[in-house]
């Protein structure tokens, strides 16, 4: 979901008014380089405006939302516009960006422990901005995240396995199934788990469990 603190203060929800503002804050957050060029952000936000009304409400919107997230100590804005491009400063924290560093470390790591792993994913905090699940602009950094997310829990589930550690591994693969409970390589993961932890009858209601999730889905 979308939050934002300034100095440890959250900005109230109600301060915002308009969606529009709220989704300007959003795109600069999640586009590459936190920068994006005006015309990019109109086209998107208001798609059905000429050039000067497009170009008012982004000013608008744009005024809002750098009145919203000035330093109330340094007063500084955080949203510079430098030759048509707006762009998020260097100074703000996303947590967005943190998780994919995280797991670029993981994948470049030579040896990662199930501590790097558990730290990466207390970084994922659900599915990426639930309130905006019909926009575009969100809907591929959305699955992306998602998919990191759970790429991250099926290797430290086998990492878990491969230590020995049966019972962390099949916590895990439950942690993957309450986020997409159609994942058959989890459910098959489980069964073999089960099954290595002298679990039978657990295996075989994992199974017909699958096969009510694949019926039904």
């Amino acid at each position: 979901g979308f939050t934002v603190s300034i100095q440890g203060q959250v900005v109230p929800d109600s301060t915002w008014r308009l969606r529009k503002v709220k989704n300007l804050v959003k795109l600069i957050a999640l586009a590459p380089g936190r920068r994006l060029h005006r015309d990019q952000i109109i086209d998107i936000l208001w798609p059905d405006s000429d050039l000067r009304a497009g170009s008012n409400l982004f000013y608008q919107a744009l005024h809002a939302a750098r009145r919203l997230l000035a330093d109330p100590v340094g007063g500084s804005s955080c949203l510079p516009l430098e030759n048509g491009f707006l762009s998020l400063t260097a100074e703000a924290w996303v947590d967005v960006d943190q998780f994919e560093v995280a797991v670029q470390s993981l994948k470049t790591s030579d040896h990662p422990t199930p501590a790097d792993y558990q730290q990466a994913l207390g970084l994922y905090s659900g599915d990426l901005l639930p309130e905006d699940l019909y926009e575009d602009w969100a809907l591929q950094r959305r699955e992306s995240l998602r998919n990191s997310y759970l790429g991250l829990l099926q290797d430290l589930s086998r990492i878990e396995e491969e230590r020995g550690n049966y019972s962390g591994a099949i916590a895990v693969l439950q942690q993957l199934l309450a986020t997409d409970r159609g994942s058959e390589t989890a459910h098959v993961g489980l069964m073999r788990l089960y099954a290595l932890s002298g679990e039978r009858q657990q295996a075989l209601r994992q199974y017909h469990t699958l096969r009510e999730v694949l019926q039904t889905e």
